[in-house]
């Protein structure tokens, strides 16, 4: 079975009603890197766990696609840390933009460190 197989029978655990599954969808998903998961992977960002949200941020920052980086820059606004995590989601995404590496990508995260609000 290879990769794309697996990617697609992992999609529908991303709706599962069990956080952990849907978590551990997210993470397996950024495992496999496969851009073509990246809207579905967006859909979780929404998430009402946290460990999903955090998966599914990690996942995104791993597949590196830039279609990703509009929603990653909203959670740059997001200043909560989970509970079992040593940072907060803001830092995470950041780490996700870096990891992207386009120059929209770094910019968004040089203006959200340097607090500006205006496109560069």
């Amino acid at each position: 079975v290879g990769n794309s197989a697996v990617a697609q029978q992992l999609l529908g655990a991303l709706q599962d009603t069990d956080s952990f599954v849907r978590r551990a969808a997210a993470r397996t998903l950024g495992q496999i890197a496969d851009k073509a998961i990246v809207p579905d992977l967006l859909e979780l960002l929404d998430d009402e766990n946290d460990a999903v949200r955090w998966a599914t941020i990690e996942s995104l920052g791993k597949i590196g696609d830039p279609d990703a980086i509009p929603a990653l820059v909203k959670k740059l606004q997001d200043a909560h840390k989970p509970a079992l995590e040593s940072k907060p989601m803001c830092d995470l995404a950041a780490e996700a933009l870096q990891a992207i590496g386009t120059s929209e990508a770094l910019a968004a995260i040089e203006r959200w460190r340097t607090g500006s609000t205006a496109p560069s």
